[in-house]
């Protein structure tokens, strides 16, 4: 019987996170960018990454990051 690991690591399932970025000197929030990942800090580790070179973020000082995940839709709600 095959095992779910690989590697000597579990596989998780990766979630759905929008990530926003908040303006800690004017308090603005931002929706920056929706990611898949399996953790709300790796969400956000993986979207810093990607917004190094951003506009977002060259206009901001001090940015603050947050995480929120996506749940999915249920399946009884899409027509049949």
């Amino acid at each position: 019987m095959p095992s779910a690991r690989r590697f000597g690591k579990t596989k998780s399932e990766k979630k759905t996170f929008d990530i926003y970025v908040s303006d800690l000197e004017t308090g603005d929030e931002t929706l920056a960018i929706t990611v898949f990942a399996p953790t709300q800090r790796e969400a956000i580790q993986i979207a810093k990454k990607r917004l190094q070179s951003s506009p977002v973020l060259r206009q901001i000082t001090y940015a603050a990051f947050t995480a929120v995940e996506i749940e999915p839709k249920e399946r009884s709600d899409q027509p049949k």
